[in-house]
């Protein structure tokens, strides 16, 4: 059975993620980007109500390494080995190296409480376009999504079968979707209404639109969509409606006049 938490977390507002597959004794933390004490908390909530298990697996992806997506990935993956005697396998893409090892000035920048957020310790793993990432009997494509930052990736479950348990914050009243179909989650690539911000150093608007053309936009419109900020969405509700992707089918060629 998979389960897929969302935690709302730190002033970012951005969505952690944690999959938990009880069959496999395995977890899956999908950007971690502060507020560790409350991932902590659903993760153990989550566990107890799989009947307790211990993880036998723990894994930590990164979509992209942003401070509001990675700044709590340090101190979560050492109280995870801590709680659970196992030490977690970070991975993400190579290209994410020019944010990672930056986060702790990026606090500076951004005037935020120091030791908070922390650099991304070295990969295990890196992952790129077409590999997978795996959660027992569940597995995720990795899609190259750059635009919004370098290494970004999107996640991709072509036939998932899951609950999806979205927290207002741990202990209090949730809101839970079955989800029956395909699955991604986008990190900042694609919201409801809109697409991540190029504003940043390392992004690139062209770039973004041809990521969300090619790997996004050629997905089944029934894929819900599960992204780093905000509410849920699928493919076809923004191929219809997204107002940044009117000229955008999945096929076109991306020119300079966007």
């Amino acid at each position: 059975m998979l389960k897929i938490s969302t935690l709302t977390i730190t002033h970012f507002s951005q969505n952690c993620r944690v999959l938990i597959d009880s069959e496999s004794h395995s977890l899956l933390v999908i950007d971690p980007g502060g507020e560790v004490s409350r991932i902590l908390l659903m993760i153990s909530h989550e566990l107890n109500a799989s009947n307790g298990f211990s993880p036998e697996k723990i894994d930590i992806v990164l979509t992209h390494a942003h401070i509001d997506h990675g700044g709590g990935v340090k101190d979560l993956s050492e109280k995870l080995e801590q709680q659970y005697s196992l030490k977690p396998r970070l991975l993400f893409h190579s290209d994410c190296n020019l944010y990672r090892e930056t986060i702790e000035q990026q606090v500076a920048f951004f005037r935020l409480p120091p030791n908070e957020y922390h650099n991304v310790p070295d990969a295990d793993e890196y992952l790129e376009d077409g590999d997978s990432v795996s959660l027992g009997e569940y597995s995720f494509q990795v899609l190259f999504t750059p635009g919004h930052a370098p290494g970004h990736i999107s996640l991709y479950g072509e036939s998932l079968k899951c609950t999806e348990i979205i927290w207002d914050q741990v202990g209090s009243s949730s809101l839970i979707n079955q989800i029956d179909g395909p699955v991604l989650i986008a990190g900042d690539t694609l919201f409801l209404g809109s697409i991540g911000r190029t504003d940043l150093p390392g992004g690139d608007l062209k770039t973004l639109l041809v990521s969300i053309s090619e790997k996004l936009l050629t997905l089944p419109d029934e894929t819900q969509v599960l992204s780093g900020h905000g509410p849920n969405t699928t493919i076809g509700k923004e191929r219809r409606n997204n107002p940044f992707l009117r000229n955008l089918s999945g096929h076109e060629e991306i020119t300079d006049d966007f």
